[in-house]
C-alpha cells in the first residue's frame, strides 16, 4: 500500500491573523514548534488558535497538542510536519477533506464516540488514507492511531478502536484495522502487519504520546494568544512541502508566489525546479511569454489552413 492517510477537520474555517476564530487551539507544547501561515513563521505556544491551511511543525524531541472543536486531538511529535484541514484536498461535492496531512514525524490522533467517521481522515503524504471506522454496538471508539512517517516508509499501530486504511492511488488496496494492530511499510511497497507493534516502535515512540494527556483549549476560550513571528519562510523551511505530491504542490504555488521575488528563494527554487516544476514560469517568466507566442502562432496556422 502506498502511503496517503487521511483525517477530518471541522469545518471551513478563515484564514487571517493570528488570533481570528479558527479550526482548532493549541493545548499543549513541549519544546520548540512553529506554525507557517501564508509565508511567514510563528514561534507556536499554547492557547494560539490555528485555521485551514496553517502547517505546524514540531522540533525534534518536542510535542504540540491540537485540540479541534468536536473533541478529536492531534499531537504532532519529534520533527512532525503537519497541514491542518488542507483546502486542496477537499474533494469536490464532500462535506469534508482530511484533516490534517502529513509531511513527516510522528502523530497520534485520538477521536471521541461522537465525531463522524469522515471527519476524522488523515492523510499521509506516502499515500495512506486513515480514518476510524464506524462505530458500532461493540463501541469501537473512541479511537487511537498512533503513526510514523519516513517517507516513503511509515508505521501504523492501533491503540484502540477500529480503522480503514486505504490507498489514496489505489483504493482497492485496503486494510480493516483493530486494536493492537500493527502495520508498516519499509524498503519496498509491500505492506507488513503484526498483531502488537515492533521493540523499536515501541522504544521510539514520544514520551508524551504513552499518557492520555487533558485536553486543554478550555482555557483559552476566552482569551487571544499571540504567536511571535519570526520572520518569511526560507526555500529550506518549506522545501519538504515544495516537494510533496502534484496536487499540494500545485496549490503552493500562489501561497508562497510573493518569496520568489527573494533572491535566494528564487535561486533555490531554479536549482532544483525539477522536484517542483509548477514554478517554473514563476522563476522565468520569460518562457511564459514563449509559450503564449508559441500558441498564437500554432493557432494562426491553424486558422490559415
Amino acid at each position: 500500500m502506498a502511503g496517503a492517510t487521511s483525517a477530518w477537520a471541522a469545518g471551513p474555517a478563515p484564514g487571517g491573523a493570528l488570533g481570528v476564530a479558527g479550526v482548532a487551539v493549541v493545548g499543549i507544547v513541549e519544546g520548540s514548534a512553529v506554525l507557517v501561515r501564508q509565508s511567514t513563521r510563528y514561534g507556536l505556544v499554547e492557547g494560539v488558535r490555528l485555521t485551514a491551511d496553517d502547517i505546524v511543525e514540531a522540533a525534534p524531541g518536542s510535542h504540540v497538542q491540537i485540540e479541534f472543536g468536536d473533541g478529536v486531538i492531534l499531537s504532532a511529535a519529534d520533527g512532525a510536519r503537519v497541514m491542518l484541514q488542507p483546502r486542496w484536498a477537499q474533494r469536490r461535492g464532500a462535506a469534508a477533506g482530511p484533516r490534517a496531512y502529513v509531511v513527516a514525524g510522528w502523530v497520534k490522533l485520538s477521536v471521541p464516540m461522537s465525531t463522524p467517521v469522515e471527519s476524522a481522515t488523515m492523510w499521509l503524504n506516502a499515500a495512506p488514507n486513515l480514518m476510524p471506522a464506524p462505530a458500532s454496538a461493540k463501541a469501537d471508539r473512541p479511537a487511537t492511531l498512533v503513526l510514523r512517517l519516513t517517507p516513503p516508509d511509515y508505521a501504523v499501530f492501533v491503540e484502540a478502536g477500529n480503522f480503514r486504511m486505504t490507498d489514496r492511488q489505489d483504493a482497492q488496496r485496503r486494510s480493516n484495522l483493530a486494536t493492537n494492530d500493527f502495520v508498516w511499510r519499509q524498503g519496498s511497497p509491500r505492506l507488513q502487519q503484526a498483531n502488537k507493534p515492533s521493540v523499536e516502535f515501541v522504544a521510539a515512540l514520544p514520551p508524551l504520546f504513552r499518557d492520555v494527556l487533558p485536553a486543554r483549549a478550555g482555557k483559552f476560550a476566552d482569551r487571544v494568544v499571540p504567536a511571535k513571528p519570526l520572520g518569511d519562510i526560507s526555500y529550506t523551511d518549506v522545501a519538504a512541502w515544495l516537494s510533496g505530491e502534484p496536487a499540494l504542490r500545485a496549490s503552493l504555488v500562489e501561497r508562497w508566489r510573493r518569496r520568489a521575488g527573494d533572491p535566494a528563494f528564487r535561486a533555490a527554487l531554479q536549482a532544483n525546479l525539477a522536484q517542483h516544476p509548477e514554478w517554473e514560469l514563476v522563476v522565468y517568466p520569460e518562457r511564459a511569454a514563449e509559450q503564449a507566442a508559441e500558441r498564437a502562432a500554432a493557432r494562426a496556422a491553424q486558422a490559415s489552413r
